[in-house]
């Protein structure tokens, strides 16, 4: 028991490093991996309440039929950057995420799938393609919402592109290129 619970932290604190980086690179800081990881551990019980309440409402629409589960899934996936970002707590983040992605479901299902597909699925990068699409959506929702601008209709798979660019430059923000990651992979055949 304290094995999964040691695991549930040490785990949360990781995936919320990269929140941390977005949300710096939403204002065009830099932040370290000590600096990155000490914030995220601050947030840890906010980022599991927000983990545990969306993943049972998520759990909830995918037993009913599967589409409204993803429904969800598109207007939750903003809660973590929101929670770093603007400093709210877990049920605020919720909220303004479900707020921001009003209409806007399918785009960030397809920002998460795109980024979702960039590792394949998994992987030590993956949480850093996944955030990547997350920030470019959460910058232009926020701000579409503070000019009271409606949002130019876009057809879904146009957001392939900028989850490519937003990942890309995310894993340069990281050190990575893709000539390192070819080299690696390379070494460890």
């Amino acid at each position: 028991m304290t094995g999964i619970i040691l695991w549930l932290i040490i785990g949360t604190a990781l995936n919320g490093m990269f929140y941390v980086i977005a949300s710096a690179s939403i204002r065009g800081e830099k932040v370290g991996l000590n600096e990155s990881l000490g914030k995220a551990f601050k947030k840890v019980i906010p980022l599991i309440i927000i983990g545990v309440l969306t993943f049972l409402a998520i759990g909830i629409g995918l037993v009913l039929l599967i589409i409204p589960g993803l429904y969800l899934l598109g207007r939750f996936a903003l809660s973590a950057i929101i929670l770093f970002e603007e400093d709210l707590g877990p049920i605020a983040a919720i909220k303004r995420s479900f707020e921001l992605s009003k209409g806007h479901s399918l785009e960030i299902l397809s920002a998460l799938l795109a980024g979702s597909l960039l590792t394949g699925g998994g992987g030590l990068l993956s949480p850093a393609t996944i955030v990547a699409p997350l920030v470019g959506r959460y910058k232009e929702l926020k701000s579409l919402k503070q000019n009271n601008t409606p949002k130019p209709a876009i057809h879904w798979l146009n957001w392939i592109t900028s989850t490519n660019t937003s990942s890309n430059w995310t894993l340069h923000r990281l050190g990575y290129s893709p000539r390192s990651l070819w080299y690696w992979q390379r070494q460890s055949e």
